[in-house]
């Protein structure tokens, strides 16, 4: 909770309050720093140098924004524990043990015009997920196609290691069905998060 002290003393002068807190600066920055408005009037400045944080003229918008920004900080930082994403979930029926039935080697997304699957494994295939999902982007890829490349079974070949997230699943979470609950996550975090990203006020810097 540690600021700048030039920033935070030009927030305080700005708004000629000296009362606000650290924490509600913070939240500022991460509500500014997931705008769209903000993402593409800084386009270039963020492709090669630290993000420069804008004031907001109008200290209710500032508010408005810092509040948004705790939402998205607090659901990101807690995404194990919100609801499991309700799917069109489609399980193929058989006597499998539940370590085989939630197996997973390499999930894939197949992508048509107006949705999108997830075939988790050769049973289990999550069907018509919007593609709103995928809009919300880290790094140039969304949180479910990053869960999606790293729940696998992976053979690093510099090391003959074998990172096998089967493993993780079974013997730490003792949960076999983890990387697909994981998944349902991710989607309802994404989904959230977009709702709040289009909830942020207009900039007016």
């Amino acid at each position: 909770n540690t600021f700048n002290i030039n920033f935070k003393q030009k927030i305080s002068n700005f708004y000629k309050n000296n009362k606000i807190l650290n924490q509600k600066i913070f939240d500022y920055i991460y509500g500014i720093l997931h705008s769209e408005e903000y993402r593409k009037l800084f386009k270039n400045n963020l492709i090669k140098e630290f993000p420069k944080i804008p004031i907001i003229k109008n200290h209710s918008d500032f508010v408005k924004i810092s509040e948004i920004g705790k939402k998205l900080c607090d659901l990101h930082l807690n995404y194990e524990n919100v609801k499991k994403y309700n799917c069109e979930l489609v399980i193929k029926q058989n006597k499998m043990t539940k370590k085989d039935l939630y197996k997973v080697d390499k999930i894939k997304i197949h992508k048509n015009k107006d949705n999108f699957n997830i075939v988790y494994n050769s049973n289990i295939e999550i069907k018509n997920l919007p593609l709103e999902i995928l809009n919300y982007k880290i790094s140039g890829k969304s949180p479910v196609e990053w869960v999606v490349d790293k729940q696998m079974i992976k053979k690093d070949k510099r090391t003959n290691i074998t990172n096998d997230a089967n493993d993780y699943a079974n013997e730490i979470m003792n949960n076999p069905a983890y990387p697909l609950e994981l998944i349902q996550k991710v989607i309802t975090v994404s989904l959230d998060t977009m709702k709040l990203v289009n909830s942020l006020p207009k900039l007016n810097i």
